[in-house]
């Protein structure tokens, strides 16, 4: 990260020898003008939820398009959050869920 400074980073929420959000977490503590956006196979609200408290710029599933993907790194690049279409349509599920 010292070495390219990177503007964006795609980061995948279930690593093998470490968890994605501690990752994200020191990435937005020691470099905050790095945009994150969380990869993951899955649509679940904890991860989300987790993703965005610790300061991810968006989140795409694994099997996103390449044109959202593209889309999704170009909108982080100046500033702005992307959530996949998919994400959006959880964020009503579970808002409609919590209020039932």
């Amino acid at each position: 990260i010292e070495k390219q400074s990177p503007d964006v980073v795609l980061l995948d929420i279930s690593l093998k020898d470490s968890s994605g959000i501690d990752i994200l977490k020191y990435l937005t503590l020691n470099y905050p003008s790095i945009n994150v956006i969380m990869l993951s196979l899955y649509i679940n609200e904890d991860f989300i939820l987790n993703s965005i408290a610790e300061g991810a710029n968006g989140y795409l599933p694994k099997n996103t398009t390449k044109d959202e993907l593209i889309d999704a790194v170009r909108s982080v690049f100046i500033g702005k959050d992307f959530f996949s279409s998919s994400v959006t349509g959880s964020f009503r599920y579970f808002a409609k869920r919590s209020w039932m």
